[in-house]
């Protein structure tokens, strides 16, 4: 797992992301949205490249219908490939895309940011 870690730091540079290593299986980036900034966590394990945006939507910050707010999480899932939205025990929305680790490449990674962030 180390060696996919130090492949990660390559793979931030090459995609032109600043990034923080917070450990050998945690780093930390962001990008700025149309509406807000987020705040990207990618996670190591020994099965699973996890990239998350947590939360992507605070309960605190949901101001429309929850029933809205599932309809579209349910819908947008639907269509979307790799990432997926999600709730947390606190009602918070988050999204991932998790990708093991066998076979982890350049383009997976790029492939993950770029669902995430689109």
């Amino acid at each position: 797992m180390i060696d996919l870690a130090n492949q990660i730091e390559a793979f931030f540079k090459r995609y032109g992301w600043d990034y923080q290593r917070d450990r050998d299986d945690l780093y930390r980036t962001g990008f700025k949205g149309q509406h807000a900034e987020y705040h990207v966590e990618i996670a190591l394990n020994q099965e699973w490249v996890s990239f998350g945006i947590h939360p992507f939507v605070s309960r605190d910050n949901a101001t429309e219908d929850p029933m809205a707010i599932l309809q579209f999480i349910l819908e947008r899932n639907h269509h979307m490939s790799l990432a997926k939205f999600g709730m947390n025990d606190d009602g918070d929305i988050a999204l991932t895309v998790e990708l093991p680790i066998k076979g982890f490449c350049y383009s997976y990674f790029s492939d993950a940011l770029g669902a995430i962030s689109h």
